[in-house]
């Protein structure tokens, strides 16, 4: 059996081993996995082999009190050159799984994006 399928030129009959090799590749593909740092997605019309992303951590500024436990709407935070600024466009939820931090709107503090939860996790949250 052959490992890849060759082409076929025009006028050349296609056997049932060509065809197999090329079903054997597929079938190859279904059953591929890997390991980090990469990752592989499998989209409706194409696998994709790239690069795992890295946590996702930003800084943020709590728009409202958040209780432990609890969860509360944040502006996430950006360098404008001299000072950190709520940036313009992008509002979170933060969400305290760990049911220890309490915080007043206005306290900032660091957060990191869960990807199989789906959720803004605070990692910790300014000493007062």
């Amino acid at each position: 059996m052959a490992r890849f399928a060759r082409r076929v030129r025009a006028g050349e009959p296609i056997s049932a081993e060509w065809a197999n090799a090329i079903a054997d590749g597929l079938a190859a593909l279904e059953r591929m996995s890997v390991a980090p740092p990469l990752q592989l997605s499998r989209g409706a019309a194409s696998y994709r082999l790239s690069l795992a992303d890295w946590p996702k951590i930003e800084l943020f500024e709590l728009n409202e009190d958040l209780m432990a436990g609890g969860s509360a709407e944040a502006s996430v935070l950006a360098f404008d050159g001299t000072d950190w600024q709520p940036a313009a466009t992008q509002t979170i939820v933060v969400h305290d799984a760990v049911g220890s931090f309490d915080a007043l709107s206005g306290s900032r503090g660091v957060t990191w994006f869960h990807r199989q939860s789906g959720m803004w996790l605070v990692m910790q949250l300014e000493c007062a």
